[in-house]
């Protein structure tokens, strides 16, 4: 049994996922482009946390169907673990009514990210780290985070989830809670 997964929940993780600075790569995840689903390295959900985790060459392609999230390290984070100290190199997501480089959807925090070489497109709410940070409740942090030749863009005229826009930022897409969002770089 791993710490970080509680068996036969159904509900993904639990506890944080400290990668210790390993690095995982070369991997490609690619799921059913026309349904509503989640796309990512890992689901994520309301209880995961992720830390310390090195990502060179991870190619994600979603869905633009519905609510479909994707990211490159997790489609959604909804915990006070949040993701930190992640470093995402040479690597892309496609998708998503809420997509990211890091995190597609999430009412968490992000801090200390490194994305280099990355290319990050998404149907609707898309950002660099994180597509869509959302909370009414406790103040939420995207900070400290670097984005070397990275590209933000949307899904070449195509739409999630019914859409005729997108919504996007270098580092976050949609910003709806109390908190920061400062000392990123981007060059």
């Amino acid at each position: 049994d791993l710490p970080w997964a509680t068996p036969g929940s159904g509900d993904g993780i639990h506890g944080t996922f400290d990668g210790q600075g390993y690095t995982i790569k070369n991997v490609n995840v690619v799921t059913a482009s026309n349904t509503v689903n989640n796309a990512g390295l890992f689901i994520g959900g309301k209880n995961c946390g992720f830390k310390n985790i090195v990502l060179d060459n991870v190619n994600v392609s979603g869905s633009l169907v519905g609510n479909s999230t994707a990211a490159i390290l997790a489609a959604d984070c909804n915990s006070a673990e949040g993701a930190t100290g992640i470093t995402i190199k040479n690597s892309s997501v496609w998708g998503g009514k809420y997509t990211g480089g890091v995190v597609g959807y999430g009412y968490t925090h992000t801090t200390d990210c490194v994305l280099e070489n990355c290319v990050i497109k998404g149907g609707y709410k898309l950002g660099g780290i994180i597509g869509y940070i959302c909370s009414s409740s406790t103040a939420k942090a995207v900070d400290n985070h670097t984005l070397t030749n990275c590209t933000v863009a949307g899904t070449d005229g195509q739409y999630a989830g019914g859409k005729s826009e997108y919504v996007m930022g270098r580092v976050v897409g949609n910003f709806n809670t109390a908190g920061s969002c400062q000392n990123n770089k981007i060059s």
